[in-house]
């Protein structure tokens, strides 16, 4: 009991880390996003996922907070489907292994 309470109390307790800076919501390597200020005050917006062949024309916004949400919409759809892509190839594995 008293090693329980021990242990309880460590877990959580050191706040070390080796990279202390926020994750940036656009941190998967497989989809890049270029985002930028354009002309007249607006901003452009490309979204390419290369291993799906999806890429999004370029968009212009009047505003960066609609280009942030544009981009992030789009960013979490090619996410998805590159995860689902990846969990549908290790499941057929998988099964293939079972089935043998």
């Amino acid at each position: 009991m008293k090693n329980k309470r021990r242990l309880s109390e460590e877990i959580g307790r050191n706040y070390k880390t080796i990279n202390p800076s926020p994750i940036d919501f656009f941190h998967d390597d497989r989809v890049h996003v270029d985002m930028f200020p354009s002309y007249n005050q607006q901003f452009s917006v490309s979204v390419e996922a290369p291993s799906l062949g999806l890429k999004t024309p370029m968009r212009l916004f009047h505003t960066e907070q609609e280009a942030t949400v544009w981009a992030r919409n789009i960013y979490t759809d090619f996410v998805s489907k590159l995860n689902n892509l990846d969990e549908s190839i290790y499941s057929r594995i998988l099964k293939e292994l079972l089935l043998k």
